[in-house]
């Protein structure tokens, strides 16, 4: 994957991550699982259930997160290279010159 498409991507989850209309679903769907986890009631298989949808749901934003220090990643990857190159541009021209 080239390093813009890593930014873009990053860029994209991080969006994602911030916006409040996410916060509130991830927020509201983790307490639902817990409470009904915490449920008195619960069977051994319901529970083992329940459990695996917090484990999936909790790895959805463990992978957003990830994709999004990626892309933050590529940018500074991306930054030090530009800089690298600019740097040797410049020792490039002094050379000449001399």
């Amino acid at each position: 994957m080239s390093p813009e498409l890593e930014i873009t991507r990053g860029n994209n989850a991080q969006r994602v991550l911030n916006e409040p209309i996410y916060r509130e679903a991830y927020d509201t769907i983790e307490k639902r699982l817990v409470d009904m986890m915490a449920s008195a009631e619960l069977s051994d298989e319901k529970g083992t259930h329940l459990r695996h949808l917090l484990t999936a749901h909790r790895t959805i934003a463990r992978y957003m997160e990830q994709v999004m220090l990626g892309g933050r990643l590529a940018a500074e990857q991306l930054e030090r290279d530009r800089t690298l190159a600019e740097r040797m541009r410049d020792a490039s021209r002094v050379l000449r010159r001399a």
